[in-house]
């Protein structure tokens, strides 16, 4: 029998009947049930059924492969629904499906802790937490100073009010715009630059009497203020006040003007230039030299900021030419770069940076006055850190500014160098500079 069937499939007379390929497809096929000869190509046939997905959608889905053909979706009906006191959503009371969304801004209060240069926010309307890094924790070199200015805006933070006015004493190009403008930042406030020596006072009581509450007033060059502009600048930063003067001659008259509170922070190099009332008014901070490591470290920050490759022994190289001025280090690298795009198509190596720094005489280039007098700056932190006393028998008379290392034999005019000597003790040694 199994012979005569199988002969009838071989004239030509086979027993189609349509089945899957697979149990989880919907394509079909046409095959002889007898002798498994396949006839034409796969037809793909779907059991479609309408699927609820939820109370605004249904699906048409095939019940054996799961796709999806027609989709039927409902109008929405939005309602606004407030999550917190900053935010709210348009929630659709059927399905739960999310619309529009209105998000208020957060009115943060800053909480600051000093020891990690944490800030923890939280919103006063809604609660929401955040939590950061304070700038002045990536701003490289003066670790002492740092962590007094993070205290003294944690404490204007949590009292609400202006930060205490600032006197950043040290050489040009230690950062002390730099710090002043993190500082300002950190605080949220506006800044208001001018130079000491541009200052006249109709300027400068135009300028006060339109600070904002918390604004910086930073004043570069502070100690070259003029005399009859210093009692206007000492007046407004003491008590927040101003005297105006109304007409002329026999008519004029003075009035008291209130000015919203600010925060004044000086810059000078010469800090035994300034008047002794600032002094009493504004906490001075002394920039310390900056080493060598911490150098290197802002000439790589300035290299990635530049888009310049450079090797870590010519930022070595570098950092020993800046004497200890951050400010130099970005002159000094784009010289090299300079130097490197003309001569080796923009590669910086130790052999390159050296090529750069003999081309451009970068030691014959310094001021006589720099490599011989010591820096008022300088002088400063030796007198703190030596207590205003002779290193050598402790005396507080005829107090003079000696060098360890002579200059002549190799020495700096760095505080590692310099120590404070009685007239007695200075006489002792054949090198003595003041």
């Amino acid at each position: 029998m199994k012979a005569f069937m199988f002969l009838k499939c071989r004239l030509g007379s086979h027993d189609w009947k349509r089945v899957y390929l697979t149990e989880d497809s919907c394509k079909m096929i046409e095959k002889c049930s007898r002798c498994g000869a396949i006839k034409g190509q796969p037809i793909v046939m779907h059991t479609w059924e309408w699927i609820q997905q939820n109370p605004c959608l249904s699906s048409q889905i095939c019940k054996r492969c799961g796709t999806t053909s027609q989709v039927y979706q409902k109008e929405h009906q939005w309602e606004w629904v407030q999550q917190n006191a900053c935010l709210s959503q348009q929630v659709c009371k059927r399905c739960g499906a999310i619309g529009q969304i209105n998000q208020k801004e957060h009115q943060w209060e800053e909480t600051y802790k000093p020891n990690s240069y944490e800030i923890q926010r939280t919103c006063k309307y809604c609660g929401v937490m955040s939590t950061s890094v304070s700038e002045l924790s990536k701003f490289i070199g003066q670790e002492v100073i740092k962590p007094a200015l993070m205290t003294l805006i944690a404490a204007a933070c949590q009292e609400k009010r202006v930060l205490r006015h600032l006197l950043f004493c040290g050489r040009d190009g230690m950062g002390k715009m730099t710090l002043a403008r993190i500082v300002a930042a950190e605080m949220g406030a506006d800044l208001k630059i001018i130079s000491g020596k541009m200052i006249d006072v109709s300027r400068f009581v135009e300028m006060l009497t339109n600070v904002s509450a918390g604004d910086f007033l930073i004043i570069e060059q502070i100690e070259a203020v003029r005399k009859h502009v210093l009692e206007t600048l000492i007046q407004a930063i003491r008590d927040f006040t101003l005297d105006i003067v109304i007409d002329r001659g026999h008519a004029a008259s003075s009035i008291k003007l209130s000015i919203h509170p600010f925060t004044l922070v000086g810059l000078t190099s010469r800090p035994t230039r300034l008047d002794e009332r600032l002094n009493s008014v504004m906490l001075p901070f002394t920039f310390s030299p900056y080493e060598q490591g911490e150098i290197s470290r802002i000439i790589c920050l300035l290299a990635a900021r530049e888009g310049v490759n450079i090797q870590e022994d010519v930022m070595d190289l570098l950092a020993q030419q800046c004497r200890g001025l951050p400010g130099e280090a970005l002159f000094l690298l784009r010289k090299v770069h300079e130097y490197a795009i003309a001569y080796a198509d923009g590669q910086i190596t130790l052999t390159i940076a050296k090529n750069a720094l003999a081309i451009f005489d970068q030691k014959s280039a310094l001021p006589v006055f720099e490599r011989q007098q010591i820096p008022d700056d300088v002088k400063m932190f030796v007198w703190q850190r030596d207590k205003g006393r002779c290193a050598k028998c402790g005396s507080q008379q005829n107090l003079e500014y000696d060098h360890i290392i002579p200059i002549s034999k190799g020495g700096s005019n760095t505080p590692r160098n310099i120590q404070l000597l009685c007239e007695k003790c200075n006489r002792s040694k054949s090198a003595n500079i003041i």
